[in-house]
């Protein structure tokens, strides 16, 4: 005979909610048997992520971050979406959005990011060593500007609301910037160090690929036929994927000239060289130009450094010439100059000297409060009016397009700093990892950190870089390698664990009044 359940009680309780959820699920979903499987798989799979070590789903979760459409940065430039679209649309846009339901005013990463961070706390109040076992310890400077991050930004939303803010578009503008932070603490929670690295560099490597190759269909299939080239083909973030996967690729070609190394630069470069030119946005360049001369100063001298230095000295003079020669010039040949004039110049069109002007109005109000900013919940002051978008962009005063000005404009020198501090103290141990790794995979990890977080900050400055998914969850993952690796090759103390105390002996039984005497 099989044993009762031991919990008689709660095993009644499951059983009613599961049958009150399948009713529900049916009543949903039209009466489509498939729904009525969903309270029992979503059931099984909360169980499962109770049992198992965190650091599969989040790597899970990351690889969706960077390969699904996020629907407010109208993917396809609005004429195409995968199938997929509908699970990006759960996890990124407002659930009331997708079901309907007005009370859901939040996003499926919300509840992700929540339950992932309960599940981690509970563990660790229990003492359930599930996410830990076997894991590098990260850099004890990693904590402290983590809870940094969260209070700043928590500051910036009460002293707006508290000044009169709008609340709803204060949510919009902190999301992201508060996720950062949640996001790098559960990583370095969850991850193991040094032997996770090839995992997020596969994610990273086939999420690029993936979006090179869904940004040529789109072009050539899609946009082809009408004879239109598309403002992007995937994604305005897109570029901070990109620019990463190219310099990771250099650097592990740099430290390791193995099979695996030419293969990325031969093999993956091309099309990644192909997914840029077809999403047509301008800013991942200048996301490698600034990131491969940044790695530039830190790199020792080889024969690859020595082979760079001397043809950037060979182009120094002709450089000059060539963009006096194309800088009005609509010739093919040219179009590399045209884009460094789209960039440098306010008059190249009329998108830059828009944000030129936005720029200016950013500058205005960081101006009238530059200790504190404004607080959330505000708008930067327009003194100065480009072209109106408030048609089909009603927050753009609240979300500039320049979300690092943005965020000085907001939150001023105290938020900014602490907003900011987890990727400055990131860049900094990843300095010194290189410096102390021996291990080729150790030292291009330490490179890529610092590519990843440079990519950031320039998408931040030129394309609302804040409020975009894939950065985020890169920047975050990218901090909590930086606060592992350190550890991992000596470039930061390992924490020491003190050991309890020994029991104090006690006698068996009371001495004797002779034993006294």
């Amino acid at each position: 005979m099989s044993e009762a359940p031991s919990h008689p009680v709660r095993f009644a309780a499951l059983v009613v909610l599961l049958t009150l959820a399948t009713c529900a699920a049916l009543v949903v979903g039209g009466g489509q048997p498939l729904f009525a499987l969903a309270p029992v798989a979503g059931l099984g799979l909360l169980w499962v992520l109770w049992k198992v070590p965190l650091r599969g789903p989040l790597l899970v979760l990351l690889a969706l971050a960077l390969a699904l459409e996020v629907p407010s940065e109208r993917p396809g430039n609005g004429r195409f979406t995968t199938p997929l679209y509908p699970l990006g649309q759960v996890l990124f846009d407002n659930l009331n959005n997708v079901t309907g339901i007005g009370a859901l005013r939040f996003s499926g990463m919300d509840l992700v990011v929540v339950g992932a961070l309960f599940l981690v706390f509970y563990r660790k109040a229990m003492r359930q060593d599930v996410d830990g076992a076997r894991g590098v310890q990260t850099a004890s400077c990693v904590g402290p500007v983590l809870l940094l991050a969260i209070l700043g930004v928590v500051f910036m939303e009460l002293w707006g609301i508290g000044r009169g803010g709008d609340f709803r578009n204060s949510l919009w503008q902190m999301r992201q910037m508060l996720f950062l932070p949640l996001l790098a603490y559960l990583f370095q929670a969850t991850m193991r160090g040094p032997k996770d690295h090839r995992a997020i560099a596969l994610i990273l490597v086939g999420c690029a690929v993936w979006k090179a190759l869904l940004g040529l269909y789109i072009y050539k299939v899609i946009y082809g036929p009408l004879n239109i080239r598309p403002q992007h083909a995937t994604m305005h973030s897109d570029s901070v994927i990109y620019a990463t996967a190219v310099v990771m690729l250099l650097v592990r070609w740099n430290e390791r000239r193995d099979l695996t190394g030419w293969l990325g630069v031969l093999g993956v470069l091309p099309v990644l060289a192909v997914g840029m030119f077809v999403n047509n946005r301008r800013i991942v360049y200048v996301e490698i130009v600034l990131a491969l001369a940044t790695l530039y100063f830190l790199l020792p001298w080889n024969a690859v450094k020595r082979l760079a230095t001397r043809a950037v000295l060979l182009m120094v003079p002709l450089v000059p010439l060539y963009l006096a020669v194309g800088w009005n010039s609509s010739a093919g040949i040219f179009k590399p100059a045209q884009t460094v004039k789209s960039i440098v110049s306010a008059d190249a069109d009329r998108s830059t000297a828009t944000r030129e002007i936005e720029n200016y109005n950013l500058y205005i109000t960081l101006k009238q409060n530059p200790l504190i900013g404004t607080g959330l919940g505000h708008e930067y002051v327009e003194q100065s009016r480009a072209d109106d978008i408030s048609q089909f962009f009603p927050q753009y005063r609240f979300i500039p397009h320049n979300s690092l000005l943005g965020l000085w404009a907001f939150g001023g020198l105290v938020g900014f700093t602490c907003v900011w501090a987890p990727l400055l103290v990131a860049v900094f141990l990843a300095v010194r990892s290189y410096r102390f790794a021996h291990r080729p995979g150790d030292r291009t990890a330490a490179l890529t950190i610092i590519a990843a977080i440079f990519a950031f900050v320039c998408q931040a400055y030129g394309d609302m870089g804040l409020q975009s998914w894939p950065g985020v969850f890169l920047a975050a993952a990218a901090v909590s390698v930086a606060g592992k690796l350190a550890v991992a090759v000596g470039a930061w103390p390992e924490r020491r664990v003190r050991a309890a105390p020994p029991a104090l002996a006690l006698p068996s039984r009371a001495p004797s009044q002779e034993s006294l005497a």
